[in-house]
């Protein structure tokens, strides 16, 4: 049964966003055999509960996933999906030059944008996120915000995101593309069943840098 999400809009400045909390959870390995465990629905969180918040931006490489057999090809899947679900109108795509959402793109403008560009193209897909201690007793959480595929198209900036979607709209919709026969792309994504690096952290709480340490998981 697909799970269902409540959102709780918060008024963050410069523009409205909305805090999650997953309980993520991993995939148990008995006797060498991945057994899945499907990731729980998101609970909202408000800022007023969050201790601190330390956001960072990864890079996930098509090329080296191997965890739990979802090989470069099916990753590479992941863009007709996200396509597929820009077009029926699920959520929206914004520019990729924009990770805080404020420039959506129009159908043209995205039809234009996506002409000519196949998933064979894409080599990695880039992820902003939030890691949030709460002041409440519990582990932290990690919050995904956006996630944008990246391609190397002729004459596309091979570092640069073709466009970003905001992640929380999406969650519905993931939940239920499949990305293997027992896990949608929810459940991957949550599990934290791929490999990345972090290429950029900031402490958006305490508004100041932290440094990048060697970080891949």
């Amino acid at each position: 049964m697909p799970v269902q999400f409540r959102k709780v809009a918060l008024m963050l400045l410069p523009f409205s966003t909305t805090f999650f909390v997953a309980d993520a959870q991993k995939l148990q390995r008995t006797d060498s055999v991945f057994v899945t465990v499907h990731a729980s629905p998101w609970k909202p969180v408000a800022e007023k509960d969050i201790e601190w918040k330390i956001r960072s931006w990864r890079e996930i490489p098509v090329a080296s996933q191997k965890k739990a057999g979802v090989t470069d090809k099916k990753w590479q899947s992941l863009y007709d999906n996200l396509c597929d679900g820009i077009k029926a109108g699920k959520f929206r795509a914004y520019a990729g030059t924009d990770d805080r959402f404020t420039h959506p793109l129009s159908t043209e403008e995205f039809s234009v944008l996506t002409n000519g560009v196949f998933r064979q193209t894409v080599t990695k897909y880039l992820i902003k996120e939030d890691l949030l201690k709460l002041k409440s007793a519990g582990p932290k959480q990690t919050k995904i915000v956006g996630l944008a595929p990246v391609t190397n198209k002729s004459g596309a900036t091979p570092t640069r995101p073709l466009f970003w979607i905001f992640y929380p709209d999406a969650i519905d919709y993931l939940a239920k593309a499949v990305c293997t026969k027992d896990q949608s792309w929810f459940d991957m994504f949550e599990n934290r069943n791929f490999t990345s690096t972090v290429t950029k952290t900031a402490d958006t709480i305490r508004a100041r840098a932290v440094p990048v340490a060697e970080n891949k998981q």
